[in-house]
């Protein structure tokens, strides 16, 4: 008699490492990533065998013409319900307040992907931030609400455990002024070799395009330096 056998590794786990000054905005289901307008900034999607250029805004941002900045979105892993769980979340810089999805027109660009099981805080080093003039304030532990200083993390790693397809990044929305960009993410392998069991692994960065500091990144470039 012949059985039928059990299909094997029918999901994979996603690891998705951000590296860069992003923000992130969890709400509606959906966590938001966005990057800053910053000047000579560029962003690109990291595996273990693609390397793919981002296409964003470059500040000064448009003062006219520019109603939609650019927005992606990935698919592929299963979104966790509910609140994401967090390892050390003693290192993250966490404002809590109730706030509508902020729109792509004043980033470099935002990337939406589900919520993940897990985020954990990565690389963290001593800051110091001051309050100013702020209705709502970052979270602090130095003894007053007013003030961060401590150890916070300079980069963060999202887990799924469930992505039963191969994630895939997509173009949603971008300015309608320029010329439309048709970007090419394939092949996009983000198979993760040399690991088994087999998940995905993708890196999403955004960092300077300079070779040597100046006076408007060097903290950004003595940080990736650091990295």
């Amino acid at each position: 008699m012949n059985r039928k056998q059990p299909s094997q590794d029918p999901s994979k786990r996603l690891v998705l490492d951000l590296i860069g000054p992003f923000v992130v905005h969890l709400t509606g289901g959906m966590a938001r990533i966005h990057a800053p307008l910053c000047l000579d900034h560029h962003a690109n999607i990291q595996t273990d065998n693609d390397d793919i250029g981002v296409h964003g805004l470059i500040a000064p941002a448009p003062q006219a013409g520019y109603p939609e900045g650019f927005l992606y979105r990935m698919t592929g892993p299963t979104p966790k319900a509910g609140k994401c769980d967090c390892l050390t979340p003693e290192r993250l810089l966490i404002v809590t307040m109730k706030l509508a999805a902020r729109p792509a027109t004043n980033c470099h660009a935002v990337i939406e992907v589900p919520n993940p099981n897990t985020i954990v805080p990565l690389l963290p080093e001593p800051i110091w931030i001051h309050r100013n003039g702020s209705g709502a304030w970052i979270n602090g532990d130095s003894g007053t609400p007013d003030i961060v200083s401590s150890q916070r993390a300079r980069g963060l790693r999202f887990l799924y455990t469930d992505c039963p397809v191969s994630p895939a990044i997509t173009l949603m929305k971008q300015p309608k002024s320029p010329t439309p960009i048709d970007p090419d993410f394939t092949p996009e392998n983000a198979d993760t070799l040399g690991l088994d069991p087999a998940q995905y692994h993708i890196t999403l960065r955004f960092q300077s395009n300079g070779t040597s500091p100046d006076e408007h990144h060097e903290d950004a470039y003595n940080c990736f330096q650091e990295m």
